[in-house]
């Protein structure tokens, strides 16, 4: 086969007795093959060349404006993902599929202009289910993904401009933040006391407990967090669930200290490892507190860890706190021990805080006054 290039334009060859155009082209982000043949002259395949993009661009334009909501967010997920950490891109598609309902399965032209938007804008802020820090993060989310479709010519510069001014924050009066809900230790001993000995929830609860770990934290642990020789737990996954059956394991936490390796008490190691015993796992990869005995590959859900922690506080009669609260009475009771900064820092790295973040937050535990303070420094 004689493949002579062009001297003149990149991709205009002379093959078997013609004129042809063989090139790869980048078009609004995306590499496009483009290729045709028959030209008489190389000076008609270099002029025609030019056509062939107007001609690519308009179809694609053209076809942009037809696809249903769907596809649109499949592409917009793809594109994200290589800016954003990927729990972001899991709340955008958890956002799209749970509170863009009127979307689905529309046309885009249809559902992108600004009385649709508007319509569903309403909607959302009227909704009092949702608070409004997370109407904001909706929003938000609702903003980056229309900016993208005109971006990529699905909408208008005008639409766009219109569906912007549309899209405002939600300004509502915050309620005054309440104390942080705790246990103290002897109603923490009360819980863990009406548990079932020798069984999945004491097991379960008492590691809960010991950790102080963020609920997503604690259900996506797996056997490969537990080193029986070390006693300890791995902190290093976490569970997000998009909408309500399917979920995904992530190794991005929320902060760089999050990452963490917490010692284990002799009892909780010793509870543990008889559910480990109990359990047989056939896989590192299966997850500790799994949502049923046959299926060791799904974890326990939230919902299910809040309503079987909200029977046991029935139980022993302790004052109702959310999974989140055992975080915060963990974190309150190792600061009421720790002596020095430097125990501090240690509490801080068990719980997977920083430790300016661990003064500022649980600072009042140690219930020391100023007086005491100087006092103990003049006798020094």
């Amino acid at each position: 086969m004689n493949d002579t290039p062009s001297t003149h334009t990149p991709g205009v060859f002379f093959r078997n007795g013609q004129w042809v155009i063989d090139c790869v082209r980048t078009i609004q982000g995306k590499r496009i093959h483009m290729a045709r043949k028959g030209f008489a002259s190389q000076e008609e395949a270099q002029a025609a060349l030019p056509r062939l993009f107007a001609l690519r661009i308009e179809t694609d334009q053209i076809f942009a404006a037809s696809p249903i909501f769907e596809t649109f967010i499949r592409r917009f997920k793809e594109y994200r993902g290589h800016h954003v950490r990927p729990s972001t891109v899991m709340q955008i598609d958890s956002m799209a599929h749970v509170h863009m309902r009127e979307f689905q399965a529309r046309p885009i032209r249809e559902t992108f202009n600004p009385e649709f938007v508007e319509t569903w804008y309403n909607r959302l802020v009227q909704d009092r289910s949702i608070s409004s820090q997370w109407k904001n993060k909706i929003i938000s989310a609702a903003r980056k993904m229309f900016e993208m479709a005109w971006k990529w010519k699905y909408l208008s510069a005008e639409k766009w401009t219109d569906i912007a001014n549309i899209l405002e924050n939600v300004q509502e009066s915050k309620r005054k933040s309440r104390e942080k809900e705790i246990w103290t230790p002897k109603q923490l001993r009360a819980f863990l006391s009406v548990l079932p000995p020798d069984s999945f929830d004491e097991a379960m609860f008492h590691l809960f407990c010991t950790l102080g770990a963020r609920i997503s934290e604690f259900t996506g642990l797996t056997w490969d967090c537990f080193d029986r020789k070390k006693e300890t737990i791995e902190i290093k996954q976490q569970v997000i669930y998009q909408g309500l059956h399917h979920f995904v394991v992530t190794e991005e936490l929320k902060t760089s200290e999050s990452y963490r390796i917490c010692k284990l008490d002799p009892h909780t190691y010793e509870l543990l490892l008889r559910h480990y015993q109990r359990q047989a796992p056939q896989s590192e990869q299966e997850f500790i507190f799994p949502s049923t005995p046959r299926n060791h590959f799904r974890p326990t859900a939230k919902s299910t860890l809040r309503r079987r922690m909200g029977i046991y506080m029935q139980l022993s009669k302790v004052p109702r706190i959310t999974p989140h609260g055992v975080r915060h009475t963990k974190a309150t009771m190792l600061m009421a021990v720790c002596k020095n900064m430097a125990e501090v820092k240690a509490a801080a790295r068990y719980l997977g805080h920083s430790a300016t973040m661990m003064i500022d937050t649980y600072g009042h535990a140690k219930e020391e006054s100023t007086a005491a303070i100087i006092s103990r420094l003049h006798k020094q």
